[in-house]
């Protein structure tokens, strides 16, 4: 589940899961919810990503980067996530997800912002009884 939370110059988002993968599933779907009014494809492919962090809220920010990178310099608009796995390693959390996506021409879409970029505003990924929250702004 997520909800808007309202910012000057910024939109965020509070993010409650059960789990961490889903944390940062719901922070896609949020994330695309800010950015578009309508979106629909009809031809997908699927795609692998990569993102590490420090830490998860590097990890997060890194992950709605990458999102946002493909918007904006590939033209891809993410549909959903196949698959994610988000793993400990000695020094920093990786992240790989199997996407699946369109190209922009594929696609029928009414943008309702542009995200010019994720935020460590007020960042940081809570572990509690019911599982994780957090709250993520965007800079528009």
């Amino acid at each position: 589940m997520y909800q808007l939370l309202k910012h000057t110059a910024d939109i965020g988002l509070y993010i409650n899961a059960s789990s961490l993968e889903e944390l940062f599933k719901e922070s896609f779907i949020g994330f695309k919810k800010i950015a578009f009014i309508s979106y629909s494809a009809t031809l997908h492919e699927e795609k692998k990503i990569s993102v590490a962090g420090i830490n998860l809220e590097e990890l997060l920010v890194n992950w709605l980067n990458e999102i946002n990178f493909l918007l904006i310099t590939e033209n891809i608009i993410v549909d959903r996530i196949k698959s994610m796995e988000i793993e400990k390693k000695k020094r920093n959390y990786s992240l790989e997800a199997e996407i699946i996506y369109s190209e922009m021409i594929n696609s029928e879409f009414e943008i309702a912002m542009e995200i010019k970029a994720v935020t460590f505003h007020d960042l940081t990924i809570k572990a509690g009884t019911s599982g994780f929250s957090t709250k993520i702004y965007f800079d528009i």
